[in-house]
Order: C-alpha cells, then sequence, then structure tokens
C-alpha cells in the first residue's frame, strides 16, 4: 500500500477508479517492455520516472519489478 502526502498546490488525480486503470496500462506496458529488454539480452532493466510531478506512477510501477535503487 503507498500513501502520499500531497501539498495543496500539486496536481493528484482524484478519480481513483480512473487513476488505477491508467496506472494499470503503464504497468503492463513497462513490463512488457522490460520482457523484451530481458529477451534481448539485458541483463538489467531500469526504469526511470522522469517529469514525474510527486511520482505516483513510478511508485505504483516499480511494485511490479524485483529491485528498487534509491
Amino acid at each position: 500500500t503507498l500513501s502520499f502526502r500531497i501539498p495543496p498546490e500539486a496536481f493528484f488525480q482524484t478519480n481513483t477508479r480512473s487513476t488505477i486503470v491508467l496506472y494499470d496500462l503503464v504497468a503492463n506496458i513497462v513490463a512488457k517492455e522490460a520482457s523484451r529488454l530481458r529477451e534481448g539480452g539485458s541483463e538489467v532493466v531500469d526504469l526511470f520516472d522522469v517529469c514525474c510531478g510527486i511520482g505516483t506512477i513510478g511508485l505504483y510501477v516499480v511494485l511490479f519489478f524485483c529491485a528498487v535503487k534509491k
């Protein structure tokens, strides 16, 4: 379970049903691409969450990976 402290000036999607659908779609795309890269011989597949705002998509997607670099 993820929890966030969101300041009043930050954008945050409050429609949680739509958010879950969107984030699951992104997670599936990332997982497929990571599998394709591994099949192509890549030993390490890194996920960079650029322009992430407060980082909710990256934090959700990383739940589908084995390791997290800090």
